[in-house]
């Protein structure tokens, strides 16, 4: 298609225009040129040619050359029959042109034959590309009616939608409403938590010191039960002391009663001041266990373990054992007595 090219706009920009002068007929090119011999007069004829661009090219010449020329009449037939040779020869020159581009022109129908089948066999394909694309034009229409319908369907979805999307934002407003009521609460827990805190801290302060001081009562009441044994052991013995100084009263009440007989034991018996008193009840400034020294600190210190060198051992109720005392034990507790009046020495 692009060789139908528009230069000359006639659509045959390679096709050279023909002259006017040259005339194409059914002659052949030795009649012409014999024609033309015969006939010179006709060929200079000075009755100019219409429309002729190269003839009036030839006169101008042609005067020219008479004007050069008027003063030599003899060469003027040999300057005509040169004029006549070199016109035969363009006009031979110009009926090849004119052969050669009627055959460029046959051909170039051929071409144009050739492309206006391949135009129709493209016009045939543009009309089934057209049917098929009225055929999807047809599609597109129903699928666009179907579109359309989801369209509708959709505003109408989007409609309960903008109204769910209003309910929410004012069920958001309760809840930003709720929100706000539940920080300031935690807030206030938060500042109770942080009581609680300081209260857990002061009570397992407190924890501590009564866990320490548990400990310290579980040590002591080891040591305590120690001690209540020695004593209980001391109290069998007080008690045993006791019996036989009952004995030793009853036989004296019975020496009392008897008649006086002057007698080494009755004057030794009678000089001893408060011989016949025997006083057995705890005085409580002579006693080591005042109520008001019972405390933790007091008992640590009271109720110590022997130190080094010396035994103490512990036995149960049932034990028939006696109780291993530490050395030098009794000699304490008969300077310790001496001076009570509940202990005989």
């Amino acid at each position: 298609m692009q060789e139908r090219g528009n230069a000359n706009e006639n659509g045959y920009s390679h096709v050279p225009i023909r002259p006017r002068h040259t005339e194409v007929t059914s002659e052949s090119q030795p009649e012409r040129k014999k024609r033309r011999i015969e006939e010179p007069k006709q060929n200079i004829s000075f009755v100019p040619n219409q429309g002729n661009a190269s003839s009036d090219s030839f006169l101008s010449e042609s005067l020219k050359d008479l004007g050069s020329i008027s003063s030599s009449k003899a060469s003027l037939g040999s300057f005509f029959i040169e004029k006549i040779r070199r016109e035969q020869k363009l006009a031979i020159e110009n009926e090849a042109n004119a052969r050669r581009n009627e055959e460029e022109l046959l051909k170039r129908i051929a071409n144009l034959k050739q492309n206006k089948k391949g135009l129709q066999k493209e016009i045939g394909n543009w009309r089934n590309q057209n049917g098929s694309l009225w055929r999807e034009k047809t599609s597109l229409n129903d699928e666009n009616e179907v579109l359309r319908a989801k369209v509708g369907s959709l505003t109408e979805d989007n409609k309960n939608l903008f109204k769910c999307l209003e309910y929410l934002k004012k069920r958001e407003e309760g809840l930003r409403s709720e929100v706000l009521a539940l920080q300031k609460e935690y807030t206030v827990l938060d500042e109770k938590l942080s009581k609680v805190q300081n209260e857990r801290a002061v009570l397992e302060e407190k924890f501590a010191k009564l866990k320490d001081n548990n400990e310290r009562s579980i040590s002591i009441a080891g040591r305590w039960e120690e001690f209540c044994l020695l004593k209980q052991a001391e109290l069998e013995e007080k008690q045993n002391e006791l019996e036989e100084i009952k004995e030793e009263n009853a036989l004296l009440k019975q020496q009392i009663i008897r008649p006086t007989e002057y007698t080494e034991t009755s004057t030794a018996l009678s000089s001893q001041p408060h011989s016949n008193q025997f006083y057995f009840e705890p005085n409580p400034e002579n006693s080591k266990f005042a109520p008001e020294q019972f405390t933790l600190e007091a008992l640590e210190q009271f109720i110590t373990l022997p130190p080094e060198g010396y035994t103490l051992t512990t036995h149960s109720e049932s034990s028939t054992q006696p109780i291993e005392r530490a050395p030098g034990y009794w000699r304490e507790r008969v300077e310790y007595g001496a001076g009570s009046p509940s202990f005989r020495g």
